[in-house]
């Protein structure tokens, strides 16, 4: 029998009651909550999708439904920024992150209205993955210099694993890949490949000698700067969707890891290598740079970069036009790039 909804039931209490309101405030269904409740929250009784309804009622809570043409408007406006390779789910995250809320149908029902892409891409959608933490360890493959020394670091940080007593790494075949690997392609198709056909092309067309310095540096830095716009924006939706049958990443965190590790346990990459060196004895293969700044003072650095920030104040356009097949002003970026940084050396 389940529990009312009085003073005494689940649903009273201040710590759902922020939870209905944040969801629903989101766009989120009944359903989606009482889930949420069920599967995260671990309550038994009185979370049904009737008990939802009322509590929102009894409680004055309520969604703020977007009308279909706002709607329809917004997820036209997110095309724009993150490409159309985004499903259902992924695009209800992305709204999410942004303040709009809806629900995954209705998105879903927009996106094959206004977004033909959708319907050939509906089947590669983004892999559900749990984030790696200390916690959950880390697949090992051999032969991989960057596992040694995660693994190295993962037993200076044992006492800060929930779980001390297995071992802080999965050691497994190339064909039973964890569920983290599998979302590469989906980093791949909706970041890395759009800009790498646009720099392809330069190169083809013989308007950009790779051999060079200092076109390498121009090349590198700014690809870097409009490829992590698309990796934040993954992270940021992804963070926002609902995985089916877990709930949704933002949410199920809002307690935060049940150990934490000091920030100075976690040194950058070239600190972790360094300290490596020292303890294990041997050292690991350097990092090359692919492009070495050329620019002989600070000074000349920062009036290249502010001349370029007044020519583009905005470097997302360059990733949204290239994700959504126009990369003629990525390109553009990249050649004035070039000409103000030779200015300037």
């Amino acid at each position: 029998m389940e529990l009312g909804l009085g003073l005494s039931g689940p649903l009273h209490t201040k710590k759902y009651r922020e939870i209905i309101q944040s969801m629903l405030r989101n766009g989120h269904s009944d359903e989606e909550i009482s889930s949420h409740l069920h599967l995260e929250c671990g309550l038994t009784k009185g979370f049904s999708k009737a008990n939802i309804r009322k509590f929102s009622a009894q409680n004055g809570i309520g969604r703020e439904r977007l009308q279909d043409s706002k709607l329809e408007s917004e997820i036209a406006q997110a095309i724009n920024e993150t490409g159309p390779s985004y499903g259902r789910r992924m695009m209800t995250g992305y709204l999410s992150s942004k303040g709009i809320g809806a629900s995954e149908g209705r998105v879903g029902s927009v996106l094959r209205h206004i977004n033909r892409p959708y319907h050939a891409d509906r089947h590669q959608r983004c892999t559900e993955v749990l984030s790696y933490s200390t916690e959950c360890g880390t697949k090992y493959e051999w032969t991989t210099e960057e596992f040694f020394l995660t693994l190295f670091m993962q037993e200076k940080l044992a006492g800060y694993r929930n779980n001390t007593a297995r071992e802080p790494y999965l050691q497994t075949s190339s064909t039973h890949n964890h569920i983290v690997e599998r979302m590469w392609p989906d980093v791949n198709n909706r970041v890395n490949y759009p800009l790498k056909r646009a720099l392809i092309h330069l190169v083809d067309q013989e308007e950009l000698n790779m051999e060079d310095n200092l076109t390498r540096y121009c090349v590198s830095t700014l690809t870097c700067q409009v490829a992590q716009i698309g990796l934040d924006q993954m992270v940021q939706s992804w963070n926002a969707h609902r995985i089916q049958g877990k709930g949704i990443p933002d949410q199920l965190t809002l307690g935060g890891c049940p150990k934490k590790a000091p920030a100075d346990c976690l040194p950058e990459a070239a600190g972790a290598a360094h300290t490596y060196l020292q303890e294990v004895g041997s050292s690991l293969t350097q990092v090359s740079m692919f492009g070495r700044n050329p620019f002989s003072t600070a000074e000349n650095q920062t009036a290249a970069e502010h001349e370029f920030a007044q020519q583009y104040s905005d470097v997302s356009e360059f990733y949204n036009h290239t994700v959504n097949y126009e990369p003629t002003r990525f390109q553009n970026g990249i050649r004035d790039r070039i000409d103000i940084v030779r200015r300037h050396v």
